[in-house]
């Protein structure tokens, strides 16, 4: 038995695209200074930027805070804390020198004691570059673009605003 199609399907299929758009479009973040709060490595800036690149293209209204020089900065943990508080989610870019890093580590650890006191996922980590993850972090869903595949970045920055918005 073949199934009817209604004519209506046809443009409820339209309209919901176009109110899916104008979602995307539109700056939904109100609560939050920023949609994503990006933390790298300066080794995995090439990825970092690229995932930021594609944000931009989806949607030129975001802001985004990047990571700062913060480890000569003896309140470094308030700064990363208050930007964190301030973002919508947490951008991750896991590779052996975040895990070196001292400020990438605390940002992880602060993301992820937030993360439970969000009602929408707040951690993203996207796994850049392959390394032996500790435990904890090996427990949180991240997204695998093996080393340091622009390709992968691209496609983990369009779902993230997908999944987000």
């Amino acid at each position: 038995m073949q199934k009817r199609v209604s004519p209506f399907s046809a443009i409820f299929d339209e309209l919901k695209a176009e109110v899916d758009e104008i979602i995307l479009q539109s700056n939904v973040v109100q609560d939050f200074k920023y949609a994503w709060y990006l933390s790298y490595d300066l080794a995995n800036e090439k990825a970092a930027k690229r995932f930021e690149a594609v944000l931009h293209q989806l949607n030129n209204s975001l802001h985004i805070k990047e990571i700062e020089k913060l480890e000569g900065d003896l309140d470094f943990q308030t700064n990363i804390y208050d930007a964190l508080k301030s973002s919508m989610a947490l951008v991750i870019f896991l590779s052996p020198e975040f895990l070196k890093s001292i400020a990438c580590v605390d940002t992880f650890n602060l993301g992820y004691c937030l993360s439970s006191s969000r009602k929408h996922d707040f951690l993203a980590p996207i796994y850049v570059v392959k390394t032996d993850l500790p435990l904890y972090v090996q427990s949180i869903q991240w997204i695998y673009c093996k080393e340091n595949d622009l390709n992968k970045v691209s496609l983990a920055a369009e779902k993230s605003i997908k999944i987000t918005f």
